[in-house]
């Protein structure tokens, strides 16, 4: 079996910061970019402590081919916007 070089490799995460947010992103219940989008950079962002957030639902405006958010018409805001 072929062994790829250690460049290539990369560690997400040894500390569980990535699963830290990820949990935390679900227990808010909290749209974001990466996830809707299915990013293959997610854990990578996570890692560092960063993500996206949508506002206003988890639609988006656009519809851009590469990016797997659901598009179309915005939804309106909760009842219990802003919390």
């Amino acid at each position: 079996m072929q062994r790829y070089p250690r460049w290539l490799k990369k560690e997400f995460s040894p500390d569980g910061v990535a699963h830290e947010v990820r949990r935390l992103v679900g227990d808010l219940a909290l749209n974001t970019v990466c996830e809707s989008a299915v990013c293959p950079n997610l854990r990578e962002c996570y890692a560092q402590r960063q993500l996206t957030f949508m506002i206003l639902g988890s639609r988006c405006t656009r519809s851009c081919r590469f990016c797997a958010v659901d598009h179309g018409r915005p939804q309106p805001p909760a009842a219990d916007e802003p919390r």
